[in-house]
């Protein structure tokens, strides 16, 4: 028995959810801020080692943290912005047009 291949029907995204695109733009984010504190922990961690100063490490610390934080609040803010963008310039007008199976 065969069975009928059905084409699939194409859609149109007209709306992005402000908020989940934040979120998605957050995790990026996140991901951003930690691969660079990482680094930016690295080079505190190498100062640490070459002079003893403990407060060197305490920095590097908070500036692993403040990285992070830095590249969520970077991420919901530019998400947002993106998102509110196409809705208001591209959404109405074009869209993004998709098949979906």
């Amino acid at each position: 028995m065969a069975t009928a291949k059905t084409t699939p029907a194409p859609r149109t995204i007209k709306k992005f959810d402000i908020l989940s695109i934040a979120k998605f733009f957050a995790v990026i984010g996140f991901v951003w801020g930690f691969l660079s504190g990482v680094i930016l922990l690295a080079t505190y961690i190498q100062g640490y080692s070459t002079t003893g100063d403990v407060s060197v490490l305490l920095q590097g610390l908070t500036s692993f943290g403040l990285m992070i934080v830095y590249g969520v609040m970077g991420g919901v803010i530019g998400g947002t912005l993106i998102a509110f963008m196409y809705n208001a310039v591209l959404g109405a007008k074009h869209g993004i047009r998709m098949e979906l199976d």
